[in-house]
């Protein structure tokens, strides 16, 4: 239970950091309004192995000036052999840094297949804007593990490369 405790504090104080050091940064964030479509994966690839390949595509729109609600779906290769089919729905954060921006929020993923389980992750990543309405995005997504059976030592950290599209 200490190491479940001990990964919450150090979560809590990245996303705390994140937000003292974006503070000047509030005024360009993406409009009320705002509709993004977006496509991301991540390749996993042990010493010697392939891992899994994910691939997802997704839909969100901003309720508030940088707040960001939506979901997706995604479709996925485990250690070389399982699909795998999942949804999600997240919910974030965005902030302007000049020409990128930063976010970071949280999901709640519903694999569907081969097993229905519930899993949170948080979420926090750089989007680089390549024109007014498109932007190479690159998120650390780190899941905290499924409601089943949640343990600390079953975190898992992905980096995954997305585009997304605003309009």
């Amino acid at each position: 239970m200490a190491e479940v405790e001990t990964v919450m504090k150090k979560i809590v104080g990245m996303i705390a950091g994140i937000c003292l050091l974006a503070f000047p940064a509030w005024a360009g964030t993406p409009g009320a309004g705002t509709n993004v479509v977006g496509a991301s994966g991540n390749i996993s690839i042990e010493p010697g192995a392939f891992k899994n390949i994910n691939l997802a595509f997704s839909y969100g729109t901003f309720i508030q000036d940088g707040i960001m609600v939506g979901g997706g779906a995604g479709v996925g290769v485990n250690d070389g052999q399982d699909t795998s089919v999942s949804l999600a729905g997240s919910a974030s954060y965005w902030m302007d840094m000049g020409g990128m921006s930063l976010f970071f929020g949280a999901n709640l993923g519903l694999p569907v297949s081969p097993d229905f389980d519930a899993t949170l992750g948080i979420d926090v990543g750089l989007a680089h804007w390549l024109g007014d309405n498109y932007a190479l995005t690159l998120t650390d997504q780190t899941d905290l593990g499924s409601v089943k059976s949640f343990d600390s030592n079953n975190l898992t950290n992905s980096l995954v490369l997305g585009v997304a599209s605003f309009y």
